[in-house]
């Protein structure tokens, strides 16, 4: 530990934005010094770039966030001081920092040290290069929790992962194909076979037609056991039609919905999605199969069998792209482009030995299609879709689970009901007790939303 400098470099998240005007390349971030019992000092080879970093920036403030701290989640690394754990100097590793820890421990994995659990990583193994170990972690975890802890997957099963082209459904095709299930895919044409290479048994091209019409008229015998959303559809009509092709026992599991912005029709969409997934009973028309949204929890069980599902080779990481250090702009710009197959990848310490490089004369490939979304009703009312998007930019009263109300002006409202507010005041039973300019209220501790002025 003597021998380490007392700085590093490392990109910053300083303010609430898009990456270009969030992010600062900083070279005298601290090295961290103190290590907690079970805690680990990683030196980072490779860091990968995840959809929730950039959307973290756009969208979450400053306080809420826990800003300034590096950017980024998923790395691959060298152990410098194993602290008394199961790791060693020298130890070759990869694995990740959740969001929540993030906050608690202000570290990030673009940055050349991080101080993390040694829990949340686990043994490179050798025929895996630092750039490809780097982008394993998060979405194999994300899709192994959906296929397996969720939708407990068997042998013989038959499931969809809708989006198999994007870094959730790659890993999903080769979970579900090393559990032994039969795995339908959906990509445009293009990435067809970038699906097929990753063990799809079936392609489906969702651009030739509605995918919940395809499927109805095509369904699979047997029907699908599990369908996987891997890319946050905001329009519900997957689910909605999925009797057709999905078993009474079955269940549909997504990983969304994600607006695109906080425009009100992103959030109409939104909140049209909610309610036909978790609002409508079926005596109203709701669909009568199970739902599951959900958020990625770590798991040191699971992501030890993912590491030994790797070290074998049921499992290859993709790679999208490699980038250098200062080109992380310029890597995010790839992540918002909607082009990627794979991970998109930074390398660190550029001593480390990639068993590829990016080759800068290849052009990228042409942008992924999206599937059409349904234009907003020119009028609607008496809906919790007219009252959502009617508040947006409007004093609201957000009553907690704790019976705390917090009054403020609703600039944001995500896919998972997180809120944002602007000029915020906290009352308990009924007195002022903290004013704050903005606040970010979980969910999971929103018992109700009201209107505080005419909408």
């Amino acid at each position: 530990m003597s021998s380490l400098p007392q700085t590093q470099s490392a990109w910053i998240v300083e303010r609430r934005g898009p990456p270009s005007k969030a992010l600062a390349l900083r070279s005298d971030w601290k090295v961290p010094s103190e290590l907690k019992e079970g805690t680990v000092l990683v030196r980072v080879q490779a860091a990968a770039l995840n959809p929730v970093g950039y959307k973290m920036m756009k969208m979450m403030p400053n306080f809420a966030a826990g800003r300034p701290l590096p950017a980024e989640h998923d790395l691959a690394g060298e152990i410098v001081d194993g602290n008394g754990t199961q790791f060693v100097a020298g130890d070759q590793v990869f694995g990740y920092i959740s969001v929540e820890l993030a906050r608690v421990i202000r570290q990030g994995a673009l940055a050349q040290y991080v101080r993390m659990p040694a829990d949340h990583l686990v043994i490179r193994p050798p025929h895996v290069s630092p750039e490809q170990a780097a982008g394993i972690t998060l979405v194999a975890e994300t899709a192994y929790e959906g296929l397996i802890d969720i939708g407990k997957l068997e042998a013989g099963q038959t499931v969809l992962i809708n989006g198999g082209s994007s870094a959730v459904g790659a890993y999903a095709i080769q979970i579900a194909k090393a559990k032994g299930a039969t795995v339908y895919a959906t990509a445009s044409g293009k990435n067809e076979a970038f699906v097929r290479k990753m063990g799809a048994d079936e392609f489906i091209d969702y651009t030739k037609a509605p995918l919940h019409d395809y499927l109805a008229s095509n369904p699979p015998t047997p029907k699908f056991h599990i369908i996987l959303d891997a890319v946050a559809l905001l329009d519900p009509a997957l689910y909605t039609r999925s009797p057709a092709y999905l078993a009474p026992n079955g269940i549909f599991l997504s990983t969304g919905p994600l607006p695109k912005n906080s425009s009100p029709s992103e959030l109409w969409k939104v909140a049209t999605n909610v309610f036909e997934t978790f609002l409508r009973p079926t005596w109203l028309g709701g669909t009568k199969r199970k739902y599951k949204l959900f958020m990625m929890k770590h798991n040191k069980a699971r992501l030890d069998d993912i590491q030994k599902m790797v070290a074998d080779g049921r499992i290859v990481p993709p790679v999208d792209s490699v980038y250098d250090f200062d080109d992380v702009l310029k890597a995010y710009e790839r992540m918002m482009s909607a082009r990627a197959t794979g991970k998109i990848v930074v390398k660190v310490d550029l001593s480390s030995d990639a068993e590829k490089e990016m080759d800068d004369t290849t052009p990228p490939p042409p942008p992924e299609e999206q599937i059409p979304l349904p234009a907003p009703p020119q009028t609607h009312t008496g809906s919790p879709t007219d009252f959502l998007k009617g508040v947006v930019g409007k004093r609201v009263i957000v009553r907690l689970t704790s019976g705390v109300d917090y009054r403020g002006v609703l600039s944001c409202l995500d896919g998972y009901m997180n809120i944002a507010l602007e000029q915020t005041e906290e009352h308990v039973n009924g007195t002022v007790t903290n004013r704050y300019g903005d606040a970010f209220i979980r969910g999971n501790n929103v018992l109700y939303i009201s209107a505080a002025e005419p909408l």
